[in-house]
C-alpha cells in the first residue's frame, strides 16, 4: 500500500492537511490556517460547509508553483466563530484581514464554491489585495445559480448533509457538537439570499479573473458568460464532464487550467478560452 493510499490527505511535500497548522486572532476569531509550497503567494478559499480537507487536490496541483496560504474560515473545521450571521462580505473582510495577519500586500487568489464568491467581494472591495482572481463553480448573484442548487440549499439541515462532510465537521469543530445545527442554519440563510453583485459591481473589479466551471455545475453556464462579460479582465472555461465537484473528479485538468491563468504576463493574451458571444 503506497503512502498516499495509507493517508490520503497526504502533501507533495511530505505534510498532512489538517495536521500541524497554526492559528491567528481574525476580528477576534481564533482562525486555524496552513501555509505550504513556496514561491508567489497564493491564498486559497475553500467552500462552504466543509473543512480544508477539501482541498487537498488544489493544494497538491498549486503548492510545487506557489506558496499556498489555507485559512479555515470561521465557523468551518479547526477555526471558532462568533455569534453575528454569517455573510460575504463578512468572509471577505476576515480574508484581507488574514492577508495583514500573514504580511501579505498582494497574492493571487484562488476560491471555491463560496471561496469563489468571497473572493469577488475581496477583490472589489480591496482591489489591491488581488493580484490574479479564479473562481471554481462561484456565482455573483443568487439568481445565476441552477433550481437544483435551490433545491439542495432549502433542504440543507445538519441532519441532511453528506456523511463525510458531517464527519469531517463533527470531528475538527472546537465549538462542540451543538455549534453544527446553527452552522448549517446560518450558511443555507446566505445561500437563499445571496451572492448580490451586480454588472457594475464587477465592472469595478480591476484583476484578472477566470470563471471557471463544470459542464454539470450548479452555477449556470448563461450567469457564468455574463460574469466573464462584465469583468474588464474576465475569461471563462468549462470543463467538459464534470459538476461542482471538479476539483476532485479531474482535478489534474482543474490544476492545469488554473496554472495556465495564474501564470499568464501581465498584458499578454491568454491561451484560455475567451467570453463566447
Amino acid at each position: 500500500m503506497s503512502a498516499t493510499e495509507q493517508n490520503p490527505m497526504l502533501l507533495p511535500d511530505g505534510q498532512v492537511l489538517g495536521q500541524g497548522g497554526k492559528y491567528v486572532d481574525i476580528a477576534g476569531v481564533r482562525t486555524y490556517y496552513e501555509v505550504h509550497g513556496a514561491g508567489e503567494p497564493l491564498l486559497l478559499l475553500m467552500g462552504g460547509l466543509v473543512t480544508l480537507e477539501s482541498l487537498h487536490s488544489l493544494t497538491c496541483g498549486l503548492m510545487p508553483h506557489y506558496r499556498v496560504y489555507l485559512p479555515e474560515r470561521r465557523g468551518h473545521g479547526r477555526s471558532g466563530d462568533c455569534p453575528q450571521p454569517h455573510s460575504y462580505p463578512l468572509y471577505a473582510a476576515d480574508a484581507a484581514a488574514f492577508m495583514q495577519a500573514m504580511g501579505l500586500e498582494r497574492a493571487k487568489v484562488v476560491g471555491w464554491s463560496d471561496g469563489g464568491v468571497l473572493a469577488l467581494y475581496l477583490a472589489r472591495d480591496r482591489p489591491e489585495l488581488v493580484e490574479r482572481l479564479a473562481l471554481i463553480g462561484a456565482g455573483a448573484h443568487v439568481c445565476g445559480y441552477s433550481e437544483e442548487f435551490y433545491n439542495l440549499a432549502k433542504a440543507a439541515t445538519w441532519d441532511n448533509l453528506p456523511p463525510d462532510d458531517k464527519e469531517l465537521l463533527a470531528t475538527h469543530i472546537p465549538l462542540g457538537p451543538e455549534h453544527l445545527p446553527r452552522l448549517v442554519d446560518t450558511v443555507r440563510d446566505m445561500w437563499l439570499t445571496s451572492p448580490n453583485l451586480l454588472a457594475e459591481d464587477l465592472a469595478a473589479i480591476e484583476a484578472p479573473t477566470l470563471v471557471l466551471l463544470g459542464q454539470y455545475d450548479l452555477v449556470r453556464l448563461d450567469h457564468a458568460r455574463d460574469m466573464a462579460r462584465a469583468l474588464p479582465g474576465g475569461q471563462l472555461a468549462v470543463v467538459p464532464g464534470v459538476t461542482h465537484y471538479g476539483p476532485l473528479e479531474r482535478p489534474w485538468l482543474i490544476n492545469s487550467i488554473l496554472l495556465d491563468f495564474l501564470g499568464a504576463r501581465p498584458g499578454l493574451p491568454s491561451p484560455m478560452n475567451q467570453t463566447q458571444g
